[in-house]
């Protein structure tokens, strides 16, 4: 059986004005489900994003109680994504 990431894996990126916008929402969400809609679009370009990914499907859909560190999404965020401009 396929996971959300495989069937999001094609999904078009939404542009972003940089790496502000999304950090903010990552930082901002609630819940598991809101920073999984956030780092879909994303998985694919980075391993680690990847994995948090499959954390978060396990969270949501199986029986994981997995820790999630938004501080660790935002690294990697800032990491991969390009800079605001002004």
């Amino acid at each position: 059986a396929g996971s959300l990431y495989d069937f999001m894996a094609f999904r078009r990126r939404p542009r972003a004005s940089g790496s502000s916008d999304v950090v903010e929402a990552v930082l901002r969400a609630k819940n598991d489900k809101r920073v999984l809609e956030l780092l879909l679009p994303y998985a694919a370009e980075d391993g680690r994003l990847k994995e948090i990914v499959r954390r978060l499907e396990e969270n949501l859909f199986g029986t994981g109680n997995n820790k999630i560190d938004k501080k660790e999404i935002v690294r990697i965020l800032e990491e991969i994504l390009p800079e605001e401009s002004d």
